[in-house]
């Protein structure tokens, strides 16, 4: 099972650079309000975030033609008694890639 999903919510390919991709987060398949995602993960995480509302869904901004990453993490404290574990960091990323990609 992913514990941490994200979804987008149109076909990410329909969405042109610079239009808003509509993006839902979930956490353990139930929406996930006030997560951070990171829309320009790959090369400029520091200038585009945006916080998932309460019912999980926020608009992250297309910055790329080609590839664009958008990301979000979570630490999760709470882990189930009896277990070796005091915190659980969960990573996911939503990868669209509109047009071949070359390095």
């Amino acid at each position: 099972m992913l514990r941490l999903v994200l979804l987008p919510e149109v076909d990410p390919l329909d969405v042109g650079p610079g239009e808003p991709l509509p993006v839902r987060a979930l956490l353990n398949g139930k929406p996930a309000a006030d997560i951070e995602l990171i829309g320009g993960y790959r090369c400029e995480a520091d200038t585009d975030s945006a916080k998932a509302d309460e019912q999980s869904r926020t608009r992250i901004m297309a910055r790329n033609a080609r590839l664009n990453i958008i990301a979000t993490q979570v630490v999760i404290l709470d882990t189930p008694k009896g277990e070796n574990v005091r915190e659980q960091n969960l990573f996911s990323a939503l990868t669209v890639l509109g047009a071949p990609h070359h390095e």
